[in-house]
């Protein structure tokens, strides 16, 4: 190990330590500049998330979580302008929804926060790593919502199957890009399951956010029926990998959708999708401009 990867474990060792965190958190907080900051581990058990009219959630152990690391620095709040306008696009979708289904869910953010926007919501929230599972269940369990949000160990893809999932419990952060293609001879057992056998039995609305790092069209590829039956409001976001974006285009638009990217000041509508290295996420509706402005989503071009 480098001179350097030491002193980064061992400050990292440091912060994370209740005692030493308790008094250098305080004091990074006070002190100028904040990108600096938004790397420094948290010694916290846990971070809010502010809903503004639907209240709150909490996030556990942001010395592992990085979004309950960015929820802590960010004073309750997501740190860009997009991830805001994305979160708010999910709740928008799930206030009108009976089912939200969260896809790529890392420790469930998006699935709490649809179940505290809407109390008759029923939410499920797949994930492939072991780790973030556990800490799923943990937040789920936080935030007393055993009842309505259900996570799930399991890929959602383009056939029925299983993957191999490593699974190293470290004092580390938490992985937050691993993609089905990662299976390899050892690990955890996986399942991977199609959105068509999944969920055509659902009643109500349903809406979805879909978080697969670039696997997204074999999401769809095993939810051509979900989709014709459904035709659910998503939140997707699009990774510069992705190859077969110009079959998803087709895809989408054979179901009757348009597509919008997600900016720091709104919705923008697109004649394609063309992926961004900064602006991943995009919004994906059936419904008319319309339909979107009531709901409280600024469209712009």
């Amino acid at each position: 190990m480098s001179i350097r990867k030491t002193l980064k474990s061992s400050l990292r060792s440091a912060l994370v330590n209740p005692v030493i965190g308790s008094v250098a958190l305080p004091i990074a907080k006070a002190l100028p500049g904040e990108n600096w900051k938004k790397r420094l581990p948290v010694a916290k058990p846990l971070s809010k998330l502010d809903l503004e009219g639907d209240g709150e959630i909490v996030l556990a152990r942001p010395d592992r979580c990085h979004v309950a690391q960015e929820l802590y620095w960010g004073g309750g709040k997501l740190d860009t302008g997009q991830d805001r306008l994305a979160l708010q696009a999910a709740l928008a979708f799930a206030r009108h929804s009976s089912v939200f289904l969260d896809i790529g869910s890392y420790t469930g953010l998006f699935a709490l926060a649809a179940a505290r926007a809407n109390p008759e919501i029923q939410a499920y929230a797949y994930e492939i790593v072991g780790e973030n599972y556990l800490l799923l269940w943990e937040n789920v369990l936080h935030n007393d919502l055993g009842a309505r949000v259900q996570p799930h160990l399991v890929a959602v893809g383009g056939e029925n199957g299983e993957l191999r999932i490593p699974f190293a419990q470290s004092s580390g952060q938490l992985a937050s890009s691993v993609d089905i293609s990662w299976s390899t001879d050892h690990g955890v057992t996986v399942p991977m399951r199609r959105l068509d056998d999944l969920h055509l039995d659902l009643e109500g609305e349903v809406s979805l956010k879909i978080d697969v790092e670039g696997f997204e069209m074999e999401v769809f590829d095993g939810a051509q029926q979900f989709l014709a039956k459904y035709k659910p409001d998503m939140v997707c976001e699009v990774l510069r990998r992705a190859k077969r974006v110009p079959e998803m285009m087709e895809m989408l638009k054979s179901h009757g959708y348009r597509w919008f990217h997600i900016q720091e000041d709104g919705f923008a509508r697109r004649d394609i999708i063309t992926a961004d290295k900064f602006r991943r996420d995009w919004m994906f509706s059936c419904k008319s401009d319309e339909e979107l402005a009531k709901m409280g989503l600024t469209l712009i071009d």
